[in-house]
């Protein structure tokens, strides 16, 4: 019974150890998505411009909405996506035990 309880201590250590890994890899994907806003100032700028000329909101709407969603999918697509990619295997290593991970780089 004793080694069977150790095995499972081990295993749950481990886990919480890579659930604490997620976490914190969690928290530096979030960090990462929301420091990219460079798009949203720019449509920003571009719409408020186009509003004052044209004497409408409507540039200024599209332009923050175009901006947000270019920054979102630059994010997503380039500048976070090695930390993203880490985090998805690191989840699916915890969800799957039987996948290795240790093959698997997860500070970036």
């Amino acid at each position: 019974m004793d080694i069977f309880d150790n095995d499972n201590d081990n295993n749950n250590n481990e886990n919480q150890a890579n659930i604490q890994k997620l976490k914190d890899l969690g928290v530096k994907v979030n960090e990462c998505m929301l420091s990219q806003s460079v798009f949203f100032v720019g449509g920003l700028l571009i719409g408020t411009a186009l509003g004052y000329r044209l004497k409408n909101y409507t540039p200024l709407i599209i332009g923050t909405g175009v901006g947000t969603g270019a920054d979102y999918a630059y994010a997503r697509l380039f500048k976070c996506k090695g930390l993203i990619d880490n985090y998805d295997k690191l989840k699916e290593s915890i969800n799957n035990p039987k996948l290795p991970d240790k093959n698997f780089d997860y500070d970036i």
